[in-house]
Order: structure tokens, then sequence, then C-alpha cells
């Protein structure tokens, strides 16, 4: 199910041909809700028979009454959510940033990262639909909260770090591996990562993906395939 403002209809209207054209059944209003019938109704069959609902938020997404009620009631039935920014720069607060919390937010309005979130979309929306893990390329853009990142730290695989090869090496083999790999501009570290904290990087990365793209959404510059880049790498690293 597709849930926007009117505004961002032409920007929906082309995910709902990307999603048609691999086999998809879309919901969007513009082709269910007829004339004379009810709108409440239409919506909340589709968000009951929905295995997912794509997000296309912004400060008039926001202010909808029907989109806040279409939003809140796929939310009373857990169903996932994907949030979707179609305004350039908007930050959602209020009732619209509590239901995203600090889910991914797909980003639309930057024309340099407009290929690469469209993919990572239809990846995510793969995943959900098939129940098949795809490759772990989601790119959260919007802030870290420091409440939810310092748990998920604290929590993580530290008996598994240890195990790993890299959790000896010094700042110049950190440094080394980074150049190799090709990642010296992914990860800038200006020679101060060691071992312990790729080790940790590496199974946060793993173990940890919410707290791990909520870091990565703060680097600037982070493309497509930096990540898949990273994603290889760590993997052989992990198997070493």
């Amino acid at each position: 199910m597709l849930s926007y403002n009117k505004e961002a209809r032409s920007e929906v209207l082309k995910m709902k041909e990307r999603l048609a054209n691999r086999g998809y059944k879309v919901w969007i209003d513009v082709e269910h809700i007829t004339a004379g019938g009810s709108t409440l109704e239409a919506m909340a069959k589709a968000v009951e028979e929905s295995s997912l609902i794509l997000i296309f938020f912004s400060e008039a997404y926001k202010n909808s009454t029907n989109c806040r009620a279409e939003a809140e009631y796929a939310h009373e039935w857990e169903k996932p959510l994907l949030p979707v920014r179609v305004q350039p720069k908007y930050k959602p607060n209020g009732w619209l940033g509590f239901l995203l919390g600090t889910k991914y937010r797909y980003c639309l309005t930057e024309a340099d990262r407009y290929d690469s979130e469209v993919s990572l979309l239809l990846l995510k929306v793969q995943e959900l639909i098939t129940g098949v893990q795809q490759p772990s390329l989601d790119v959260i853009d919007g802030p870290v909260i420091e409440s939810t990142v310092e748990p998920l730290l604290a929590s993580a695989p530290l008996e598994k770090a240890v195990n790993l090869e890299c959790v000896s090496w010094t700042t110049q083999q950190v440094a080394e591996w980074l150049s190799t790999s090709d990642l010296s501009n992914f990860v800038k570290c200006d020679g101060k990562m060691n071992g312990e904290m790729l080790a940790e990087l590496a199974l946060l990365s793993q173990h940890h993906k919410d707290t791990f793209y909520s870091m990565v959404g703060q680097m600037q510059g982070v493309t497509f395939f930096d990540l898949l880049r990273f994603s290889c790498a760590v993997k052989k690293l992990c198997q070493q």
C-alpha cells in the first residue's frame, strides 16, 4: 500500500509503476477509491489486507487528517512501515516523528542519491514480501538517537568480536585492510581505528543493523556501492 499526500502524487505514481513492473500488487487510492464510495472504509480495508505500507512523508502528510488516520491504523495493525522522504530536508516531528521513530528513512529528494535510494527501497520491499533477507543495504539518514544507540552498543556480541582475527590488529594493519578493501573513504578514521574497534564495527554491521545504519546515516557521501563493498569485506573478515 502507498500512503501519501496528493502533493507527492507524481513521485508516488512512479514508485507504483516500479513495484507493479516487479510483479507486486499495489494499492493506491486513485485506482481504488471511487466517487460516492466510503474513503475511510476503503483505506481501512487496504491497510488490513496489505503486507506493508510505504509512507511518503512530508509536512503536508503530517498535517493531513486522512494520512494520519491511515498511518496510525497501519501502526495499530502492526504493519511494516517504510518511510520515504518526499520533501527536501524535512524531519518529521509530533505524531509522525513518534510513529516513524528510528526506522530507516529512504530519501527521494536528492538527485545524486535518488537511484541508489530507490534500489535500497526495492530491496527492502522484496525482503519483507518474500521473507528472504536481502543484502543489508538500508540507509537511515535521520538523526542517531542517543538513548537508542547506547544500549545496543552495550549489548553487542563481544564474545564473537574476540574471535575475529582482526581484533589484535594495529592501527596500521587496519588502515592497510581498509585501503586494500577500497574502504578508506567509507571509514575515515585518520589512523585511529585499531583491530578491536574494527571488530566491533564489523559485528555491529552484522548483528545490530539498526545501530550500524544509524551511524552510517551520519556519514557524508556514503553511496550504495560503498555499502556493498563494506558488506562484502566484512563477510570475508568474519569467515577468516
